[in-house]
């Protein structure tokens, strides 16, 4: 269950710090039959993030060698594992080659409207 503090730091980050920390506090508002206090705020912009990254540091820093060596795999998984990995990276690279030529494609279409 490991994941589940991974998806819950990115939530908080995405959520306060990229979305905004004003806009998720009227989001939180939004529809609420009570207010919640003020030190919420700095709850969850500061504190929750720092919480979350640390719990998931030290879990990274206990177990990631034994995964990234598949010492709990027995050998009949380890080539659907490594092949599950390598397919994750393909997919991981064409992501960024997609990402990244929308970008020069946009900043090119940028540039002929100036």
């Amino acid at each position: 269950m490991s994941w589940i503090f991974g998806a819950a730091t990115i939530e908080t980050i995405l959520f306060v710090w990229v979305f905004g920390v004003e806009k998720a506090w009227d989001e939180i508002h939004r529809g609420a039959d009570m207010r919640v206090p003020r030190i919420y705020k700095f709850i969850i912009k500061y504190v929750t993030p720092l919480f979350l990254i640390s719990i998931f540091g030290m879990w990274f820093w206990q177990e990631w060698w034994p995964i990234i060596l598949m010492k709990n795999v027995t050998a009949q998984n380890k080539p659907f594992v490594f092949a599950a990995r390598a397919g994750l990276l393909l997919i991981f690279l064409t992501l960024v080659f997609l990402v990244s030529s929308a970008w020069k494609k946009r900043r090119k279409a940028m540039e002929n409207l100036r």
